[in-house]
């Protein structure tokens, strides 16, 4: 995807399509940001904690130090890129140190190519999609995509249709394929790509998500960290885990059923899913602390697996 981004990485130079304040201090920090390149330059792969110069204590969620902000500069701008992380801190190198020689020198694209480029690839991923689905998938502008999308439907790489119950027309590829069924099971994380963009969730699903994490503890409705689970065509439930690394376990605080529910082989699958999860996550056993009736159908679910 890398060359499909060039056009956006320049604009970010000019102070364009970035955070005001990331924008604000690419015009006024350069000396920093001079600094903090040269450091990447000889040292190699380094997270901002490495390049800190601030005596007084960070404050809380994103209260960066100006070498922070110069390396997400230097990543907006394309002169650094990602080449790892260190739990969730970002490591930054040179983009020639990390993105492959053949990917990093192709022909630099014009914006109108890369963003059709980006626009059909969100089409291929979505399958089916309104004019905001596709753009959003990689936060264009409506200002670029609606002309980039006029265009692809003129040259018949896209092709307009209509949705029964959408009030929006929509766009597929040429000869899209529609599958009789789908047969998939999947705990979703709140920022997977089915469900990121949250009107096109309720339309296609009729599931209404949030994730409660902000939401004050009173309020919430179904938990803090909220999964919804995908069983063949329906989001039909959704669970609130949490990892209890220190002892060895993956929480269930509570397990939410859509209408009409899950059969007996859709809790088990959950119930697989959760089994997989914990043991991606390096956690030695499920717990069920959820009082619902769904909990007692899963922890029977469990009970076929060998338990929890």
């Amino acid at each position: 995807m890398y060359p499909l981004m060039r056009w956006r990485m320049q604009r970010a130079t000019r102070g364009e399509d970035i955070y005001q304040q990331l924008a604000l201090f690419g015009r006024e920090q350069q000396d920093t940001i001079r600094r903090v390149l040269a450091s990447v330059q000889e040292l190699g792969a380094l997270g901002a904690g490495s390049l800190s110069t601030r005596q007084e204590r960070a404050g809380p969620w994103w209260d960066w130090s100006a070498e922070k902000h110069a390396l997400e500069w230097l990543f907006a701008a394309g002169e650094v890129t990602v080449a790892g992380r260190r739990g969730f801190e970002r490591l930054y190198d040179l983009p020639e140190r990390v993105i492959p020689s053949a990917i990093l020198h192709q022909p630099l694209l014009t914006e109108a190519e890369a963003q059709r480029g980006l626009l059909l690839h969100a089409a291929n991923a979505l399958g089916v999609a309104t004019e905001k689905d596709l753009r959003d998938y990689f936060r264009l502008n409506p200002g670029d995509a609606r002309p980039r999308l006029s265009e692809l439907v003129e040259a018949g790489e896209l092709l307009t249709c209509e949705v029964e119950g959408w009030r929006q027309p929509a766009y597929c590829l040429p000869e899209p394929k529609v599958p009789r069924k789908v047969e998939a099971s999947a705990l979703l994380s709140p920022f997977d790509s089915l469900i990121w963009e949250r009107s096109r969730t309720e339309r296609l699903f009729d599931f209404r998500y949030r994730l409660e994490i902000y939401t004050p503890q009173g309020k919430r409705v179904y938990g803090y960290y909220v999964l919804p689970f995908l069983h063949n065509q329906r989001i039909a439930a959704r669970v609130d885990l949490r990892a209890e690394r220190a002892l060895g376990r993956l929480a269930v605080h509570a397990v939410h059923e859509e209408e009409p529910g899950l059969d007996e082989a859709g809790m088990l699958a959950l119930a697989v899913n959760l089994r997989q999860m914990a043991d991606w996550l390096g956690l030695e056993r499920v717990q069920l602390n959820c009082q619902r009736v769904s909990a007692d159908r899963l922890r029977v679910a469990f009970a076929q697996l060998g338990g929890v």
